[in-house]
């Protein structure tokens, strides 16, 4: 099972280009690392990566938007619509095997098209969702159908666009990465993440930057012990509220 979630985020992160739930807000931080990588009890920390709008960022918004250094309204989108891809690839592919998978992508479904709203994209997921709810496509085809999504989609934005695209959907890939504690995983993530790093939009801000040079600072290491996963968790989570916040 491991193996499948690992395979089908590796997948989706190579047909997006480089390698939470409401648009706009922030992630939640400290998050448990689940030490037996399983499944169920992972869907009930990963509500805890997901955005949390009620999080308290309001001085460091402003206090970065008087600074101008932050991430323009159109940035943060894509981003979360990476973030939003990835969720629902990940409980689509558990349905038939996971009991609340249904229910899960049906919810990642909602917010993914709701998240491309005005874009072709939110049509044909619409589609997919009827088949979610009818019970007629099967896990497959509902993967297939979001990578076709999420390539239509990715393929329109422009440099800057997709690179904040492509970091919702490895910091996603990082935070399953670490959940389930695929050390092997963790280093390709982290890899893409120093990748992302050297060819950063111009005008980046510092606090984006900083936040994911302190993850890519891992990449070094071979293993990892459970105080390293526990930092991974908050360290991703810091990128999403550096760029949501």
């Amino acid at each position: 099972m491991k193996n499948e979630i690992i395979r089908i985020s590796s997948r989706l992160a190579v047909v997006m280009g480089l390698a939470i739930i409401l648009t706009g807000a922030v992630f939640a931080q400290a998050v448990s690392v689940n030490p037996k990588g399983d499944y169920t009890t992972f869907e009930k920390a990963r509500s805890q990566a997901r955005p949390n709008a009620k999080t308290q960022v309001s001085r460091a918004r402003t206090i970065r938007r008087a600074k101008g250094e932050s991430v323009s309204a159109n940035n943060q989108a894509n981003f979360n619509i990476g973030t939003n891809f990835m969720w629902a690839v990940l409980s689509s592919g558990q349905l038939g095997r996971n009991d609340g998978a249904l229910e899960l992508t049906i919810v990642d479904l909602v917010y993914l098209i709701d998240s491309l709203e005005g874009e072709p994209e939110a049509a044909v997921l619409q589609n997919t969702l009827r088949s979610v709810v009818r019970g007629t496509a099967s896990s497959a085809q509902i993967g297939e159908d979001l990578l076709g999504a999420s390539k239509s989609y990715s393929a329109r934005l422009n440099k800057e666009q997709h690179w904040y695209f492509t970091a919702g959907v490895t910091v996603t890939n990082l935070f399953v990465d670490v959940y389930l504690q695929d050390d092997a995983a963790i280093k390709q993530s982290l890899a893409t993440i120093q990748s992302l790093i050297k060819v950063a939009p111009a005008g980046t801000p510092e606090a984006v930057i900083g936040s994911m040079q302190s993850l890519a600072g891992y990449v070094s290491q071979t293993a990892f012990a459970g105080a390293d996963y526990n930092a991974l968790l908050d360290g991703a989570a810091e990128v999403g509220n550096s760029i949501n916040a």
